[in-house]
């Protein structure tokens, strides 16, 4: 329990008097600043095709249609109000026999 108190330790056997302890910490920060640093000069891969070049003038391409947006257009009318009673009816479930 001893060697992780720090503060209790003697004089030159104590890692945060000789510095060990901030050296360590400090070179870790290093690293990996310097790795993110590397990492943002990185030059990015080239794009691997999935399918048929897009700047190609005869490649395949499926026919166009023309499909109506109003086609299945249904007009709804308000109408009256039917009582109550018989909507719930209509949908109530059936009585068992």
């Amino acid at each position: 329990m001893e060697a992780f108190l720090f503060v209790h330790c003697p004089g030159q056997t104590c890692p945060l008097r000789r510095g060990r302890l901030l050296r360590a910490f400090r070179s870790i920060v290093v690293a990996a600043a310097a790795g993110l640093l590397m990492l943002g000069c990185k030059t990015s891969s080239p794009l691997v095709a999935a399918g048929i070049d897009p700047a190609d003038a005869n490649a395949p391409v499926a026919a166009a249609t023309h499909r109506s947006t109003i086609d299945a257009y249904v007009r709804q009318r308000p109408v009256e109000p039917r009582p109550w009673s018989e909507q719930n009816q209509g949908v109530a479930p059936r009585p068992r026999d």
